[in-house]
């Protein structure tokens, strides 16, 4: 508790004479500190007296060798099979010396337009305050000493035996406190500790054998956080997660675990649940084959841990109760050398068999393909890359379909099927431990050389002049020269083809006239799908006129004119709309 006096007119108070302050307010009775700041006329009084009286408290906090700025290191390494897991987190701490009896004064003179603030607290009262912080907590000492004996319930063993940390912490400080003024303490350290010693052995025993509960896990999570929380409320605070170390993924056991822990808290009335709250409780847990490592603290809007737990279970002896005490899928990261990815070496294809004949992969685990499992597929060409994804089916198996917008007829492409661990596991692309299971020699990968063949297509065409069939075909063979271009292949023999590709065309007479001649030309070109029997593609062109001096040369030209109308229509259907 501190009293804060105001005064800004009049006589200057005896404070601010050196020789009254000696007189009034010895070194060896008060503790005592005066700081002044000049005020401009822009500057925010109200707001520079409210800091001048932070520093005054920071000074005299100072003054008994314990900084308000103090800071907590929590510094917790666990190791793991596959990777050293790190839970670190750096703060200010949020509790300052209790100056109790703490009295600031200030006062404005308007000559030298200055600000001055007195602060001073009675060493005897403050010593006094100490010395009974020490006595109550030895008292709850021995008294947890004969409960832990007396009672038959594990929870309260744990209550019990946690406070005794939290009361020895308590006494240390007031200890340092009074050490620091000069002033005796009475504890018996060296007792305490060892009390303390047996205590942290004991309760340590509990989470190491027999059957340990989520119920026993949440008493001591929550006992450690209350007892180490500052006096005073709390600003509102969210229930945020316990998450696995280094992912933002949790478990069944610890959204039950924390979902508990979060209802114990909310029941204290230092602590306000809000899920808009600027505080947070969060957790985190980590797992070896011998022992979970569970934490938790309450950390204020400035980031600053106000009061934190962080202990082991044996791993074994902890009762799951049907939930799973890993993230989904974790328990396969300690497989991931095991595992195979299996997908053919080469593999050719047409691009009408893309539907029909996709490209299976699989993982393979102890001789049985992974169901549900995704994969992340790489498709170079030409030293440019793309991604793309496929996921298992139920019997372990992934068909991974070629698209025409993914590859090109006539050409060969590099497929390489790694297994996606970010989707697998849930967890972002750059969270740590994803970045250091990747860093494993032994991550099984497939490859597939993949070779897109061009469709053949066998060419039926009929050009039927004015008079006659034409000597040198000119639809034909632009046709041909058009679907070339599109990776197209020419075969002789019907059966050994794709595609049936049929063209009619034929010529007529015009009029003829003094100046020129006309004739027409009129076909109908379409494309079979031969493995479907489906006409794929079919167009009729009509009237197609050409100009000359005689039929011969008007059919001519009408034939070129023909030729470039239906070889653009084709390749524009077969290249933007099928």
């Amino acid at each position: 508790m501190s009293v804060m006096t105001f005064m800004t007119l009049g006589q200057a108070p005896a404070w601010m004479d050196p020789a009254t302050r000696m007189s009034q307010w010895p070194d060896d009775q008060y503790l005592s500190v005066m700081v002044s700041e000049t005020v401009g006329k822009k500057d925010n009084q109200t707001q520079i007296q409210t800091q001048m009286y932070q520093l005054v408290k920071s000074q005299l906090s100072d003054a008994i060798l314990v900084s308000i700025n103090a800071e907590t290191h929590l510094n917790i390494s666990v190791k793991n099979a596959e990777t050293d897991q790190l839970w670190e987190q750096r703060s200010r701490s949020a509790s300052d010396v209790e100056l109790v009896g703490l009295k600031q004064e200030s006062y404005y003179d308007k000559r030298q337009k200055s600000l001055f603030v007195f602060g001073y607290v009675s060493i005897e009262e403050l010593s006094n305050y100490h010395r009974a912080i020490i006595q109550k907590n030895i008292n709850e000492i021995m008294e947890g000493q004969e409960q832990v004996v007396r009672v038959q319930s594990k929870s309260q063993r744990i209550e019990w035996l946690s406070q005794t940390q939290s009361a020895l912490s308590a006494i240390e400080k007031s200890v340092q406190v009074l050490t620091a003024l000069s002033q005796p303490h009475g504890a018996d350290l060296s007792f305490l500790r060892q009390v303390a010693r047996d205590s942290q052995k004991e309760l340590n025993d509990l989470f190491h054998s027999g059957r340990v509960s989520l119920e026993d896990i949440k008493t001591r999570l929550a006992t450690e956080l209350l007892m180490k929380l500052p006096n005073g409320t709390v600003e509102p605070a969210r229930l945020e997660s316990m998450y696995y170390s280094q992912t933002t993924v949790g478990s069944e056991f610890s959204s039950s675990l924390f979902a508990q822990l979060g209802e114990v808290l909310g029941d204290d009335p230092r602590i306000t649940l809000s899920t808009t709250g600027k505080a947070r409780i969060v957790g985190v847990y980590s797992m070896t084959e011998e022992e979970v490592m569970f934490q938790a603290a309450v950390i204020n809007g400035r980031e600053a841990v106000l009061s934190s737990s962080s202990f082991s279970v044996g791993t074994s002896v902890i009762d799951r109760q049907g939930l799973k005490l890993l993230p989904t899928h974790f328990e396969f990261i300690s497989k991931l050398p095991e595992m195979v990815v299996e997908a053919p070496a080469e593999f050719h294809v047409k691009p009408n068999e893309f539907v029909s004949r996709p490209i299976m992969v699989r993982c393979v685990l102890g001789g049985r393909s992974v169901s549900n499992m995704p994969f992340r597929v790489r498709l170079d060409h030409n030293g440019k890359s793309k991604y793309y994804g496929v996921l298992s089916s139920d019997d372990g198996v992934a068909a991974f379909y070629l698209t025409t917008d993914m590859v090109s007829p006539g050409a060969d492409y590099r497929l390489d099927f790694s297994l996606d661990l970010a989707r697998y596991l849930s967890v972002s692309e750059d969270t740590p431990l994803l970045s250091a299971i990747r860093n494993q020699d032994g991550l099984s990968e497939g490859h597939t050389e993949l070779t897109v063949l061009s469709p053949t297509i066998f060419v039926r065409s009929s050009e039927e002049g004015i008079e006659e069939p034409l000597r040198i075909k000119v639809i034909e063979p632009a046709l041909k020269s058009g679907l070339a271009q599109l990776r197209y292949a020419f075969v002789e023999e019907r059966v050994s083809s794709d595609y049936e590709l049929v063209v009619e065309a034929f010529a007529r007479k015009g009029q003829t006239g003094d100046i020129a001649t006309l004739a027409y030309v009129d076909a109908t070109v379409s494309l079979i799908d031969l493995d479907t029997q489906k006409e794929i593609y079919k167009n009729s062109f009509y009237d197609i006129k050409g100009i000359g001096a005689n039929f011969d040369d008007a059919q001519a030209k009408a034939f070129q004119k023909a030729k470039s109308q239906i070889v653009d229509d084709l390749t524009y259907e077969l290249e933007y709309n099928r």
